[in-house]
């Protein structure tokens, strides 16, 4: 379904069977029309029509669940456990201070390297494999050993280069972004690492959070 693009925020009610009413728009949806809403970009406040509760929590995770049910598989068994044994208010802590911080961290991050692409002239080339990115951006990275190349003939004696021009401070300053993407990557992947011993820690002494 084609969203118009001027209106960003959907008012739905959510009535029994799941039926969902578009008040934005004054129409009835079904749950794929609000996954296709939200890809686009789109928020969606959905309503309970007989309490007024909001439940749109709730019908994002039933989203997930019925079409990117793989992205569960990001969360360890092991967190899962201990958000239905802690009590919400732990929970809720927990994803304001650590699980959003995180991710709009690594959002601002991936911004940052589109943008650095985009600057260096990338946008152009045609879509590669990550590794190949990866080859390409940072060649010493890449570790194996270099694709043979048939034997070709000795070439002749050429005139000798001139000395390759200095570093221009555009080329010094996309390597110093290239560094601090480096930096914000690894101490993201070390909160992510300190936050999953934690939760380990607590599961084996058996003590879920209060």
């Amino acid at each position: 379904m084609n969203a118009p693009p001027d209106v960003q925020r959907y008012e739905i009610r959510k009535y029994p069977n799941r039926r969902f009413y578009d008040v934005t728009r004054s129409r009835h949806v079904t749950l794929d029309d609000l996954y296709e809403l939200v890809k686009l970009g789109h928020e969606i406040v959905v309503t309970d029509s007989k309490t007024g509760t909001d439940i749109t929590n709730v019908v994002l995770t039933q989203i997930i669940l019925e079409h990117d049910p793989p992205k569960l598989d990001l969360f360890p068994a092991s967190l899962l456990h201990q958000a239905i044994q802690a009590n919400q208010q732990m929970v809720r802590r927990f994803v304001d201070e650590y699980f959003a911080q995180a991710v709009n961290a690594f959002a601002e991050s991936r911004n940052r390297f589109d943008e650095f692409l985009r600057r260096s002239g990338f946008s152009a080339l045609q879509p590669m494999a990550p590794f190949d990115w990866v080859r390409m951006l940072f060649p010493g990275m890449t570790g194996g050993a270099p694709s043979p190349t048939p034997t070709a003939p000795t070439p002749s004696p050429q005139p000798a280069q001139p000395p390759m021009p200095a570093p221009t401070p555009s080329s010094t300053a996309e390597r110093a972004d290239t560094q601090s993407l480096r930096d914000e990557v690894e101490a993201l992947r070390a909160e992510l690492a300190s936050m999953r011993k934690s939760a380990k820690r607590r599961k084996s002494t058996g003590k879920p959070g209060k």
